[in-house]
């Protein structure tokens, strides 16, 4: 404490300044016979308090005191030998009174009174540093300052209001952790700055049970005065001894924590427990808004960024902000529709409902999607997809929309262009089936003629020779008439006039049959030829049969065509069984070429065969698989091909039957 003497009396001034001198704390910076015309000099060296001798002779020392120095902020103690002389001495509202001759009990408590004067001035003082901290704080934020600038500010005026020697603030990141955004004090290069983890506050903190503390921001932590501190922190050189991580939070939601470096525990005084705890509550809120802007930035930069078109506008459809993605949709600028109706992009190429059927959608509080056909700032139209969100404030009330618009005007030509491709394209293979099928049929008839006169032809008288040529044209015109048949299926299945067929036959008898029929053609090329049936009884099918058979027939004669020597056989084995379905897998497996798997993607297109040395070297046009697997598709089945070149091949279709039923069995069997 600085003080300055003013006695016009040398003897009392230095008695009063012997006392003073004896006392700790207290410095006199001047003794002063006047005061008027010391003015400047008392200015210059700031005391904290004038000791003022009320009858001075040349001057009235109440009234320069008054005049000159009670705006300044300085203390008065007056002295004075008239206890009369006092009442005068109010105006200047000094704080003690020494009647002369002073003793030193006087003196003491007139000091003690300047102590907690001076005491009560440094609290009014950071509290009105704490409430310009708040007010900076707020203004920041409403001002959109980086988060990084408000939480320096804040970090620098806690160690000034405080006295701390290092203070920080670290922002929760998405990950759970914590990254220090500001620090500030005099300890600060012996910060860590690396990110703060919840493991590494578990590990090293522990609740602060104080309960001033817990009044301040609820659940505290303490911990050792190194906590994240790095080589250079020694506690004697810092005078750190404490360290007390405070949770910034937003209801139950930690935003960030802020740490608190102190030499003494008890730096937070009870009388600034108020201040204090507001301080916390700030500074959570301002980094709460901080943060929000923070999200609200990065939000707005992604929409603006998007390459969607996004529009919004309030619960009357008045538009109040739009991307940049919108001004190139619609050629319109933010300041050209601010305030416009969204209507205003209208074409006029919907009915009136159309529009008030989505205004209706929308308004209650649902999402609308759809497509709508708008008009260009330019006078063309386009065509956008086109979702509309409704914003429902807290009074579960529709605030505001936000549409989602993309251009797809270029898609819609291209789906134009391709649907009527598809049409064409369509109208060309009916006419190359109806082509086929007419050729089909007009060869199909002179080639029945061709096999009557062959088989009477073989009932007349021949010779060796002749019956060799005879049997060679029946052969030829049979083969001749199949593929005819396999041209007409396929022209019936592009078409889709396959007929569903519904016939009830015996499993057994029909493997039986295929036997029968594929055995001799397999033992003209010295094959093994056998069959399994791995299904316990005769099973009566209720299905397509000829359909089934069709399949069959293709898949051993492409066996037997295809193997030279080795074995061909097939299998028919139950897959699954309910009391009126069964599954049946039937299996062609044979021995012979085998194919390459760049040959399997072939094997389905139609007059391809899976490779041209084969047509050369078997014939063939390549319809027979394709109209297999045509055939199981519409039967609802499976196909499946397993081949290895050089090795064989396993052909493998899963058909769904019903199971005929005793009724539909008595039904067909034969009355005497």
């Amino acid at each position: 404490m600085k003080v300055v003497i003013i006695d016009d009396d040398p003897g009392a001034r230095e008695r009063l300044a012997l006392l003073l001198s004896t006392l700790p704390a207290v410095e006199v910076v001047g003794k002063l016979d006047c005061l008027e015309k010391q003015l400047e000099y008392i200015e210059k060296i700031k005391p904290d308090a004038i000791y003022l001798d009320v009858e001075l002779e040349q001057e009235d020392g109440i009234e320069t005191a008054h005049a000159y120095l009670k705006r300044k902020d300085i203390e008065f103690i007056v002295m004075t030998s008239y206890p009369d002389n006092a009442i005068r001495a109010y105006e200047i509202r000094p704080l003690d009174f020494l009647l002369k001759p002073f003793n030193e009990e006087s003196v003491l408590r007139s000091i003690s009174r300047l102590s907690k004067r001076l005491k009560e001035k440094e609290q009014l003082k950071q509290v009105q540093k704490s409430d310009r901290l708040f007010s900076k704080i707020a203004h920041d934020i409403l001002e959109g300052l980086a988060i990084e600038e408000v939480l320096n500010y804040a970090c620098q005026e806690t160690v000034d209001i405080y006295g701390l020697p290092l203070a920080w603030i670290g922002s929760a990141k998405l990950n759970g952790d914590f990254s220090i955004d500001a620090s500030a004090g005099s300890a600060l290069e012996c910060l860590d700055t690396k990110d703060i983890t919840w493991n590494e506050i578990k590990e090293h903190c522990q609740p602060l049970n104080q309960p001033e503390w817990h009044q301040v921001a609820g659940k505290c932590y303490y911990t050792a005065p190194s906590f994240h501190m790095n080589e250079l922190f020694t506690e004697q050189t810092k005078g750190i001894r404490h360290c007390i991580l405070i949770p910034l939070k937003r209801e139950e939601q930690i935003l960030g924590l802020m740490a608190l470096y102190a030499k003494y525990l008890d730096f937070l005084q009870l009388s600034r427990l108020n201040d204090f705890k507001h301080f916390v509550r700030q500074l959570s809120l301002a980094l709460s808004a901080a943060l929000r802007q923070r999200e609200i930035r990065m939000l707005t930069t992604a929409v603006q960024a998007s390459a969607n078109a996004v529009l919004i506008t309030d619960s009357k459809g008045e538009i109040y902000w739009c991307n940049h993605a919108f001004t190139k949709l619609t050629g319109y600028s933010l300041q050209e529709v601010t305030g416009k109706k969204s209507d205003m992009f209208r074409s006029h190429s919907h009915e009136e409902n159309f529009y008030e059927q989505m205004w209706d959608s929308i308004s209650s509080g649902k999402i609308w999607k759809g497509e709508v056909v708008n008009r260009h700032k330019s006078g063309h139209y386009y065509t956008e997809e086109m979702t509309i969100t409704p914003i429902i404030n807290g009074h579960d009330q529709v605030c505001s929309f936000i549409a989602i618009k993309e251009d797809i005007s270029i898609r819609k030509e291209t789906e134009k262009a391709l649907q009527h491709a598809k049409a064409k394209a369509e109208k060309a293979d009916l006419l190359k089936s109806d082509f086929l099928s007419v050729i089909s049929h007009e060869l199909r008839t002179p080639m029945n003629g061709v096999l009557g006169m062959g088989e009477l032809l073989l009932d007349t008288a021949l010779d060796e020779e002749q019956q060799y040529l005879a049997n060679t044209l029946m052969d030829s015109a049979h083969k001749q008439l199949k593929l005819i048949e396999a041209m007409l299926t396929f022209s019936d299945i592009s078409k889709n006039e396959v007929s569903k067929e519904d016939t009830i036959f015996s499993l057994q008898e029909l493997i039986i049959s295929i036997t029968e029929k594929f055995r001799p053609l397999a033992e003209e090329k010295n094959l093994i030829f056998s069959h399994h049936l791995y299904v316990t009884g005769d099973y009566m099918l209720q299905g397509a049969h000829r359909h089934l058979q069709q399949i069959l027939d293709c898949l051993l004669e492409n066996a037997i065509k295809f193997t030279h020597k080795g074995t061909v056989s097939v299998e028919a084995t139950m897959q699954k069984e309910t009391a009126q379905d069964i599954w049946i897998c039937f299996s062609v497996i044979d021995s012979g070429i085998g194919f390459s798997p760049e040959v399997k993607e072939r094997l389905f297109l139609p007059f391809t065969p899976g490779d041209s040395s084969s047509t050369r070297s078997f014939g063939g046009l390549g319809l027979g698989l394709a109209i297999s697997k045509k055939l199981v598709d519409f039967m609802d089945g499976d196909l499946d091909i397993k081949s290895k070149e050089g090795e064989g091949t396993i052909v493998s279709i899963t058909l769904p039957f019903q199971k005929a039923s005793y009724q539909i069995l008595e039904s067909l069997a034969p009355t005497n």
